[in-house]
């Protein structure tokens, strides 16, 4: 798994929230496929904070010290 920084997250959904929008004047999506496509994206963003606190816990693989 890929840990993404807070920053690295902020820079991602700043491509996209600018990038889906042009794929749907140019017809490459709906308007209504490119708002759940970027609810996929936060979710799977915002999900990566849950995944990397649970490797940086007890009993996850990444653990310092112990």
């Amino acid at each position: 798994m890929i840990a993404l920084t807070p920053a690295a997250r902020q820079r991602i959904y700043a491509v996209l929230t600018a990038l889906v929008p042009i794929g749907v004047v140019y017809g490459v999506v709906s308007d209504t496929e490119a708002s759940l496509w970027l609810a996929v994206v936060a979710a799977l963003l915002g999900g990566g904070g849950t995944a990397l606190a649970a490797a940086n816990t007890r009993g996850g693989r990444h653990r310092k010290g112990e």
